[in-house]
Order: structure tokens, then sequence, then C-alpha cells
């Protein structure tokens, strides 16, 4: 989902499909908390939940950790897609060289929601917006080197990226 940015404080979005045809689904009123992250609520008031389980989606009455999301913008998503497909996009670690071969997103606890593994570091996908939005206006062929947070530390772990080629249906 595209979102303006910054996003408003409360908004009935759209829900497009990767063909470019509006979703049917519920109105469903998007909430952005002070945290900068966001919820999703229904007409009657309950809160869209993902079960981590088995990865369905659901509705319950109060706003805990997995009825809140993190918003990215189409430029972030974009980075993501270069980070986590090795066709896309090259990721190096900067202080020894070593190739990346993908950003995963293993299932984590409470204590770890928004971040993903960059081989053996946990970083901070809050903290790496800019960063994850920088990538994804990269260019075929263009190089990159950034530094990303990591979770629950001080520390950034720098990496060099490269985009390799466009991403489908990139225009």
């Amino acid at each position: 989902m595209a979102l303006p940015y910054p996003l408003p404080v409360s908004s009935v979005p759209t829900w497009w499909g990767n063909s470019g045809v509006p979703l049917e689904v519920p109105a469903l009123v998007l909430n952005t908390e002070d945290s900068g992250l966001v919820t999703l609520q229904d007409e009657a008031g309950a809160y869209l939940s993902i079960d981590v389980r088995n990865n369905h989606t659901l509705f319950v009455g109060a706003a805990n950790e997995w009825e809140r999301f993190l918003p990215i913008t189409h430029d972030m998503f974009q980075g993501l897609i270069l980070m986590t497909d090795p066709d896309i996009g090259e990721v190096h670690l900067s202080s020894t060289g070593q190739r990346i071969k993908q950003l995963e997103f293993p299932q984590a606890g409470a204590a770890e929601l928004y971040t993903a593994l960059l081989g053996t570091l946990r970083i901070d996908l809050m903290k790496s917006r800019q960063a994850l939005a920088a990538l994804g206006r990269l260019g075929v062929h263009d190089v990159m080197t950034l530094s990303l947070p990591l979770h629950n530390s001080e520390s950034c772990c720098e990496i060099t990226a490269t985009r390799l080629k466009p991403i489908v249906g990139e225009g």
C-alpha cells in the first residue's frame, strides 16, 4: 500500500492489488500512533490482527503487539525487495566484504517486532526506514554504502548494496 508521508492521524485507505485494481475489502480506519506505528480498525472498532502461528488475519478488541503495523513507503518497499531478492540486489557487509544472500524475516517474539536478519545481525526496521527508502531509489547498477541500526543496540551495521536489475513491473 502506498502511503502519504507523513501519515494522517486517521484515514480510510483504499487497498490496491498488484494489477492496479482496487481491492474489495471492508473499510478499515488507519490510525497513526505517536510511535510511528499504525493500527487498522473496522467499523465496529475491532483491530486487525495477525495470528503469528498460522499467518491468518482476524479482528480483536484491543491493540496489542500484533495489531500494530510498521507503515512503509513505496521507496522503502523497493529497498526491502532489493535486500530480499538476490537477483535484484547484492548486499555486502562493509566490514568483511561478505555477501549476504538476503534479508530474512524470521518469526519473531514480541520483543523482536519490526526487525529482520541480515546474516546473523538483527536490524531495526523502524530505525532503518530512511536507509531502506534510499536503497529503493537506487538505479540499476548504482552502488550505495549506508548504515543500518541494529536491534536493541546503539551500534549500526554498514552495508554496500548494488541494484542489479529492475523490479518486475517497474517503469
